[in-house]
C-alpha cells in the first residue's frame, strides 16, 4: 500500500520541475536510522511519522535494510507493478515516498545510514570535500587526495580517520541496546578506511553476488540469538547508470536482472529469518542523463577563474569540491560577489550559481549545520540544469565519460522511497 500521507508531503516539497526541497522533519531519507532504532529500542526518536507506519510489528526481532544505490522513485515506480520482488511490498506491505537528503549523493546517504547523521552534522557533504586541517580537497569515501584514483592514500600520510569522519557510531549504540548489526557490502568496499571507521560496532561481511549475499544472510540468521539489524548494500544499478545513462536499455536490463536475483535468491532465505521481522527497501537517490561530450569544463569556460580561488596547503589554487551535479567553489572572500555574477553570466541557463550560505540557512544540508560542515563548505555552489554536468580540467583528472549523474535537486535525483514488508 502506498501511504498517502507520504506522497502529500513529498508533492508539497516539489517546488518546480527542477527543484525539490529536501525533507528532514517528516518524510525524508534522513529519518530512516532513527526509525530503525525506535523499532528496536522503543526510545523516543526523530523517526518517520508514526501514523505512516501503522500495522507494523512494534518491536521486531530482525530488520533487514536493502539499499539499492540509485534506484530512486523514478525507477521504483516503473517496476513496482511488474517485478514480483517489488509487487509484494505493494500488496502486503507499505510504500512511503521520501525525499533524499542534499546533496543527493552516495557519500551523504551511506554516511547517514552508518551514523544517523545528515551532512549538517556529519560534515560529509559530497564525494569530494574540503578539509581545512589539511588545507586540501579530498575524496570523502576514498580517503585520498582529490584526483587520486586509489583509495586510502591519506592513511599512508598518517592522517587520522577521526579527523575526517564523524565520531558518532550508530552501530555501537545499537550494540549497547542489545542489537547485533551486520553490514553486507560488495567485496571491494569492505576493507576501506571509511568502512572500517564508520561501521565500528557492526560485523562487516563481504559478498560477490546477490546469491552469495543471500547465502551469507542464511548463515547469519541461523546463528542469530539476539535482535539483529542487517544492512545489505547493492551498487550494480548505480554503476550501470553512471556508465550507460539511466534511460538506457542496459540499465533497464540491469534493474530487471537485479530484481529477479533478489526474488530468486533473497526471498527464499528470508523464510528462515528470526521473526517478527521487517524487510526494508530504499535508495539513496535517482539519476539524470548527461552527455559527456557536452560537459561544462568550468576552468575552460572561464580560464581566469583560478586567480579567485583560495590557495591550499601546497600553495596552489584549491580545485572545486562537490561533484559534477553540485560543484562547490572555495574562493577568496572578497571576490565572492564578483565571481558569482561573472559565472552566472557565462553559464546562463545551464546552471544556477548560489551563495552556499543561502543553502545552509534554508536547511538544504540539514536543520542543524555544525562547525565541521561550515568549515568545509565553499562560498559558492553551482547547480547545473537538468542534463548538464560540470567538470574541472586538471592534468591528473580522469576524462569525463559518465552518462548518468546525481547530486542536485531535480525530482529524478531527489525522490526516493522506503518500502516495508513484514515477514
Amino acid at each position: 500500500m502506498l501511504v498517502a500521507e507520504s506522497t502529500s508531503a513529498v508533492t508539497a516539497a516539489v517546488r518546480g520541475p527542477d527543484h525539490v526541497v529536501p525533507l528532514y522533519d517528516t518524510f525524508g531519507f534522513a529519518r530512516i536510522p532513527a526509525t530503525v532504532e525506535h523499532w528496536f529500542t522503543g526510545a523516543a526518536s526523530a523517526g518517520l511519522p508514526p501514523t505512516a507506519l501503522t500495522g507494523l510489528p512494534s518491536q521486531p526481532r530482525t530488520v533487514i535494510l536493502l539499499m539499492l544505490d540509485s534506484f530512486g522513485w523514478q525507477f521504483f515506480s516503473q517496476f513496482v507493478d511488474h517485478a514480483p520482488f517489488l509487487r509484494r511490498f505493494s500488496t502486503d506491505g507499505l510504500i512511503l515516498q521520501l525525499t533524499s537528503a542534499f546533496p543527493s549523493t552516495t557519500a551523504v546517504h551511506v554516511t547517514l545510514l552508518h551514523t544517523g547523521l545528515a551532512a549538517d552534522r556529519s560534515g560529509i557533504y559530497e564525494w569530494y570535500i574540503f578539509e581545512p586541517d589539511l588545507q586540501a580537497v579530498i575524496g570523502s569515501l576514498l580517503f585520498s587526495p582529490v584526483f587520486e584514483h586509489t583509495s586510502d592514500i591519506l592513511a599512508t600520510y598518517g592522517v587520522d580517520p577521526q579527523q575526517i569522519y564523524p565520531t558518532e557510531r550508530w552501530y555501537r549504540r545499537l550494540q549497547d541496546a542489545g542489537v547485533m548489526s551486520t553490514v553486507l557490502l560488495p567485496m571491494a568496499l569492505t576493507h576501506s578506511v571509511y568502512t572500517r571507521t564508520l561501521c565500528q560496532g557492526a560485523l562487516v561481511t563481504p559478498f560477490h553476488t546477490i546469491a552469495d549475499a543471500a547465502t551469507r544472510l542464511y548463515a547469519l540468521f541461523a546463528r542469530q540469538q539476539e535482535p539483529a539489524f542487517y544492512h545489505l548494500y547493492i551498487d550494480t544499478i548505480d554503476a550501470a547508470m553512471h556508465l550507460h545513462g539511466p534511460d538506457s536499455a542496459a540499465v533497464t536490463a540491469e534493474i530487471a536482472a537485479t530484481l529477479d536475483q533478489l526474488e530468486r535468491h533473497l526471498m527464499p532465505v528470508l523464510q528462515s529469518v528470526p521473526k517478527p521481522a521487517l524487510l526494508l527497501l530504499t535508495a539513496d537517490h535517482g539519476q539524470v542523463s548527461v552527455d559527456p561530450q557536452h560537459a561544462i569544463v568550468l576552468n575552460r569556460l572561464w580560464p581566469d577563474l583560478t586567480r579567485y580561488l583560495r590557495r591550499g596547503g601546497d600553495r596552489q589554487p584549491l580545485p572545486p569540491s562537490g561533484s559534477p551535479r553540485v560543484m562547490v567553489l572555495h574562493l577568496q572572500p572578497e571576490t565572492v560577489a564578483e565571481v558569482q555574477a561573472q559565472l552566472q553570466l557565462r553559464l546562463g541557463e545551464q546552471a544556477t550559481v548560489v551563495k552556499t550560505t543561502e543553502l545552509v540557512t534554508s536547511g538544504y544540508f540539514g536543520p542543524q549545520p555544525g562547525e565541521r560542515l561550515l568549515a568545509r563548505l565553499g562560498e559558492l555552489t553551482i547547480l547545473p540544469a537538468p542534463g548538464k554536468a560540470l567538470s574541472w580540467e586538471h592534468p591528473r583528472a580522469r576524462p569525463f565519460t559518465l552518462r548518468g549523474l546525481h547530486g542536485s535537486l531535480t525530482p529524478a535525483e531527489m525522490l526516493t522511497e522506503l518500502a516495508i514488508l513484514p515477514l
